[in-house]
């Protein structure tokens, strides 16, 4: 039966149209032998239940009502679960963990520094032969300007800093014979002391090193000619210790003086 059918507003107050015998509507007796007032339910004889009478009244009220109410609620899940599936399933920002920071990437190797060339000294027996000469002013254990000698010394020191199983090097003074033979000799071991002196500041072991003068006991050239005499002012460097032993069995000073 249509909803609408079941009410009739009677005075503002809804009732239900009815459907026993009519001896029953008012004043009638009911199956129990006691009269039914106006407005009373029917007996139980025309009622399919308890209290059916409000049941009919209001069940299809409350039957409609709760039909709304859970397609309510189904359109509320609905909803929710058609924004969850939008939303890519994802966790709500209050209970998804933050993400994971990317792996830094390792940092990149230093280049190798490049390989120091190789010293440019030739090494003959115990002596070393540096790709030029030692230069002093006249009579004096200061370098020659613009003679090259300070590039000679540093290819000394590449073949040190080389060579770790020299442990001593030997820096011979020499001189001609247009001096006497004292102040020769106290040249000739100026002149080694200055070589050492650069070589120190440059960075090599002092223990390395042996400043020796010889003075004008060992000539190379003829000091009776000009280039002779000068070819016998000189500096000489020889091995005197590998190892931490004489070389060749040799003595490390050769006979010369050292200068300290």
């Amino acid at each position: 039966m249509d909803p609408a059918g079941l009410e009739a507003k009677v005075g503002g107050s809804p009732t239900l149209p009815w459907n026993g015998p009519e001896s029953l509507r008012s004043g009638g007796e009911s199956n129990t032998g006691r009269t039914v007032e106006e407005g009373e339910p029917p007996c139980r004889s025309y009622c399919p239940g308890p209290h059916a009478f409000w049941r009919r009244r209001f069940v299809p009220k409350a039957t409609h009502l709760g039909i709304v109410t859970v397609v309510a609620l189904s359109g509320l899940a609905a909803c929710s679960f058609s924004a969850s599936v939008e939303a890519g399933g994802a966790k709500s920002p209050a209970t998804e963990a933050a993400p994971e920071a990317p792996p830094s990437e390792p940092a990149a190797a230093p280049a190798e520094a490049a390989a120091a060339p190789k010293a440019n000294v030739k090494v003959n027996g115990a002596k070393l032969e540096p790709p030029g000469g030692i230069f002093f002013q006249p009579s004096d254990a200061t370098f020659q300007p613009g003679s090259g000698s300070e590039a000679v010394l540093a290819e000394i020191k590449t073949y040190l800093e080389q060579s770790p199983r020299v442990t001593r090097l030997r820096i011979e003074g020499h001189t001609n014979n247009t001096r006497t033979p004292e102040q020769s000799l106290a040249l000739s071991g100026q002149r080694a002391l200055a070589v050492k002196q650069w070589l120190l500041t440059n960075g090599i072991n002092p223990g390395r090193l042996l400043a020796v003068g010889f003075g004008e006991t060992q000539p190379t050239g003829n000091n009776a000619d000009p280039a002779g005499a000068a070819q016998n002012e000189r500096i000489a460097f020889r091995i005197a210790e590998l190892d931490g032993k004489p070389y060749l069995g040799s003595d490390p000073l050769a006979g010369g003086t050292e200068f300290p």
